[in-house]
């Protein structure tokens, strides 16, 4: 995959502090960068298109302790923290990148000798090369959210809910989940927080017996014997420590879309406006449904 050389580009030394968004614990600073696009310098100007080619910032994980820096670099566009003021940048060689894990907002973050960049969206050309390192992130970010959720987070609990979108990461399937697994399980056991790594998703993962999943387009289908969230669970469950209004926020988005995926259902007809007992006949009805309930009052 090649790109075209941007022209106008700024070395990211010469851009000063303005778009500098604050500063880790050791002073160095910390920017946004959008429309990225991550290059390795080791095949410049190959083609007549010019440029370097696009390579996944995953390929940072091949670098071996001690070898030095890296033949990356990355590309994008850097925004003042009041959203006025905009630049294309191309930064020097990238030392690594990490996730930073959070229930309110988990982070992508590559890092260069003058600074760290949040990586914010990836150019439009760029985005099937992207997809390894967005599928590593968004899976081990929502996993780390649900088994702070839903303690203790098991397998089937976990596919259910990655199966979904949530707020703007995509949905992924059991088979994304298994071709990441090791590195899954690596994430987990590094973090501070070991509910993700002792739960029974991740030592369902660790087993590395779910070898024949269910492919996206195939619809989920639970089994009878499937070990789901039961109602006695979920009466029993309370919040966390970590559950705050913004952790509701997302909650409720993915709950909507839920309630709206049912509405659709041609099997859910009878049940998506409230019964009104006088014109469908059946005057005893509030005598005998003493909770009425209706898909179109559960979205409200």
């Amino acid at each position: 995959v090649w790109c075209r050389r941007r022209v106008a580009m700024k070395k990211e030394h010469e851009i000063g502090t303005l778009y500098d968004h604050s500063n880790d614990t050791d002073g160095k600073p910390q920017r946004e960068l959008l429309e990225f696009s991550i290059h390795s310098t080791r095949e410049p100007e190959v083609s007549s298109r010019g440029g370097y080619r696009m390579v996944s910032v995953c390929d940072l994980d091949e670098l071996e302790a001690g070898q030095g820096p890296s033949a990356l670099i990355a590309r994008g566009t850097v925004e003042d923290k009041n959203g006025q003021n905009r630049i294309e940048i191309e930064t020097g060689f990238l030392k690594e990148w990490c996730i930073e894990y959070s229930i309110q907002e988990p982070k992508l973050w590559i890092e260069t000798e003058h600074a760290w960049y949040r990586l914010i969206a990836p150019a439009k050309d760029y985005i099937d090369v992207h997809e390894l390192a967005r599928k590593r992130f968004e899976i081990c970010a929502r996993a780390n959210i649900l088994a702070v959720e839903f303690e203790p987070l098991k397998y089937a609990d976990a596919v259910s809910f990655l199966a979904c979108p949530y707020g703007k990461m995509k949905e992924n399937s059991e088979a994304d989940i298994l071709s990441i697994r090791d590195f899954i399980v690596e994430q987990a056991a590094n973090l501070e927080d070991k509910r993700l790594y002792q739960s029974p998703f991740v030592r369902e993962l660790k087993k590395g017996k779910r070898s024949n999943p269910r492919p996206r387009s195939t619809p989920s289908k639970p089994s009878a014997t499937e070990d789901l969230i039961t109602t006695e669970a979920l009466q029993q469950w309370v919040p966390s420590d970590e559950y705050n209004i913004e952790v509701a926020g997302l909650l409720l988005k993915r709950l909507e879309a839920v309630v709206n995926k049912l509405m659709k259902d041609k099997r859910a007809v009878m049940f998506s406006v409230p019964v009104d007992p006088v014109a469908q006949n059946c005057p005893d009805y509030l005598s005998v449904i003493k909770k009425p309930m209706d898909l179109s009052t559960v979205k409200d």
